[in-house]
């Protein structure tokens, strides 16, 4: 598996996981606890909505409103993932130029007619990961953020 994929992946993983652990409950325990332990070391912060203290500066976020934000790791293995409300799925031409300004290369991207939109970009220490999709609220623009293996 690529080094890209790998970064991708994993955290789109814990993700999900993280997302579906609430639908999980009853007599067995929670498959989801352990995880998202063996994943992080334990260490998830769920920061709400607001940009975590230590997301990464280089990584520019559309500037709308943030629904939910949350990191997970530590050190060189921390990830984040952010999403944010863009107006429509055409925010994702903004994005691609906002990451190509601070100096990421996209290495793929994708639309789905005027309901979403994906990329993945890179640098030198950071791959970014962004997912733009209609949702009840609109359009939201998820991030997830990981650590360049490379870097590590």
């Amino acid at each position: 598996m690529s080094t890209l994929r790998y970064r991708v992946t994993v955290p789109v993983a814990i993700v999900v996981a993280l997302a579906t652990a609430p639908l999980l409950t009853g007599c067995f325990g929670n498959p989801i606890q352990g995880l998202v332990k063996n994943a992080t070391g334990g260490k998830v912060d769920l920061g709400g909505t607001s940009i975590p203290a230590d997301f990464p500066s280089v990584v520019p976020v559309y500037k709308g409103k943030v629904d939910s934000a949350l990191s997970l790791g530590s050190g060189k293995k921390k990830i984040w993932n952010v999403s944010v409300e863009v107006p429509d799925a055409n925010a994702m031409n903004e994005i691609k130029s906002e990451l190509s300004g601070a100096g990421f290369t996209t290495d793929l991207q994708g639309n789905i007619g005027k309901v979403g939109a994906s990329l993945i970009s890179d640098n030198k220490t950071y791959g970014v990961a962004v997912v733009l999709a209609k949702s009840d609220k609109g359009f939201i623009a998820n991030y997830t953020v990981t650590p360049d293996a490379a870097s590590n």
